[in-house]
């Protein structure tokens, strides 16, 4: 998809001036023909990107949950120490493969070490021991708290494996694969306008239509809007139906010889489920960051607490 589009005044919606492509003859042509298909392989396939439920780290979570589900029931039978034998074992393999994890932020921000791998092999190993690493710490606890130090470094790991759960669906939703290839708002903006343009000579002289996906696009994508306010994003999608409704009833009888309502059907279904998708990935773009605000520090808190408690295991 072409990111050239360039901006000129007087856009028909009022959102931002745009410009719908170059070619005079075809671009009619090409957004009805497009409007069918709304690229699907990139946003709703899950194909070779990584992300799906066939990926290691997605077969790793099913055995770590049956690890956690047979050894929450076997406790008593396990009969592990954490001071010694192969709960204490245990308890260095966990904390060495959520150390061995942060290679993965290494490899993100250190140059010379692109070419030792790709990114995506890198998050999936970061996936994998995230889940590995708490699931065998809990096999050190034998499944119980301890000391007030070991239970909080317990609770850390827990929170830091949950927090990273969290973070695995966000991510889920802001790219399409674990290569890194990320979603843009302004791409799929950019593609619902070129989509709308069959009918941008009709919207010109209806101003309730207009006004109409004016404000539905507004409510998509504002750009200055915090999280709370794009919440409601995530309800755009039941709103589609009634838009569509309403727009198709404001342009009835007007130039239907040259686009008859099927097709005008066709454009606006498509164009407004972009919009709803640009403001999904609006939204899940600010909890993403706040996530990230929230999964750092935790991460810090996890290895200063496991310092001290390796700390006071071997010194008390």
């Amino acid at each position: 998809m072409t990111t050239a589009t360039s901006e000129a005044s007087g856009s028909s919606l009022g959102v931002g001036p745009v410009k719908f492509g170059d070619g005079p003859k075809t671009e009619r042509e090409a957004a009805l023909s497009g409007a069918g298909s709304r690229e699907a392989a990139p946003e709703g396939g899950r194909r070779g990107s990584g992300l799906g439920w066939r990926s290691p780290h997605a077969l790793t979570a099913v055995v770590c949950l049956a690890l956690i589900a047979f050894g929450a029931r076997s406790v008593d039978d396990l009969d592990l120490s954490s001071s010694d034998g192969l709960g204490y074992l245990l308890g260095l393999f966990g904390l060495a493969m959520m150390v061995l994890l942060l290679l993965y932020s290494v490899r993100k921000r250190v140059r010379w070490l692109r070419r030792a791998g790709s990114l995506r092999a890198w998050f999936e190993f970061h996936l994998v021991l995230g889940l590995l690493g708490p699931t065998i710490i809990l096999y050190h606890s034998n499944f119980n708290l301890g000391s007030a130090n070991a239970t909080i470094s317990l609770a850390c790991v827990l929170a830091v494996s949950g927090s990273g759960f969290g973070g695995r669906f966000l991510y889920r939703r802001l790219h399409r694969s674990l290569a890194g290839e990320r979603r843009s708002v302004n791409v799929i903006r950019r593609r619902a306008r070129r989509t709308l343009e069959p009918l941008e000579h009709l919207l010109v002289a209806n101003s309730t239509a207009r006004r109409l996906l004016y404000d539905f696009e507004a409510a998509a994508i504002d750009e200055g809007s915090g999280l709370l306010r794009t919440l409601p994003a995530i309800w755009l999608r039941l709103r589609v139906r009634g838009i569509r409704r309403s727009v198709l009833g404001e342009l009835a009888g007007q130039g239907e010889a040259e686009l008859p309502p099927a097709q005008r059907g066709a454009v606006l279904s498509a164009y407004l489920a972009d919009l709803s998708r640009a403001g999904e990935l609006r939204l899940f773009e600010q909890l993403f960051a706040l996530w990230h605000a929230i999964h750092v520090p935790l991460t810090i808190i996890l290895f200063v607490s496991a310092a001290v408690h390796v700390v006071a295991v071997h010194l008390y």
